[in-house]
């Protein structure tokens, strides 16, 4: 399973280090143990007035799962996700606040719901059941 976070930023300077730190803790964690073949991180700089971006250039230079995306200027945290669901490709999308206001680690209990979700729906299709909905490939999952 490719799993992208998307990660809206805005003057994060101070606890990005930190943000990323975590995450890189817990993909390293998941890649082995939850299936998933690919992790990226999808930082969107929300027009950050400190070194958000500069840090974010920095950390995807020294790990390609890293990806930065910079506003011009301060367009919405919304506008910032959807730049993000835009960018990415994945099996299931993650949003996170970069600020970390909800613990990353919630994410793998979505993961083994997902996992379950996913698993019920293909008990359906190999018993030639459709249900609307759990064809659906794609889901999408907000944290935040």
């Amino acid at each position: 399973m490719k799993l992208p976070i998307v990660i809206p930023c805005y003057n994060e300077e101070k606890i990005l280090p930190l943000t990323l730190e975590r995450l890189n803790k817990l993909s390293n964690e998941w890649i082995p143990r939850d299936g998933c073949s690919e992790i990226e991180f999808v930082m969107v700089d929300d027009g950050s007035q400190d070194r958000t971006f500069e840090l974010l250039i920095e950390s995807s230079k020294a790990d390609k799962g890293v990806k930065a995306i910079r506003f011009s200027r301060n367009f919405s945290h919304q506008a910032a996700l959807l730049a993000g669901y835009e960018f990415v490709k994945g099996d299931v999308i993650v949003s996170l606040d970069a600020d970390l206001q909800n613990p990353p680690e919630l994410i793998k209990t979505m993961l083994d719901k997902i996992r379950s979700v996913m698993m019920l729906s293909m008990e359906f299709v190999n018993q030639e059941k459709m249900i609307p909905g759990l064809n659906e490939r794609r889901l999408v999952y907000f944290i935040g």
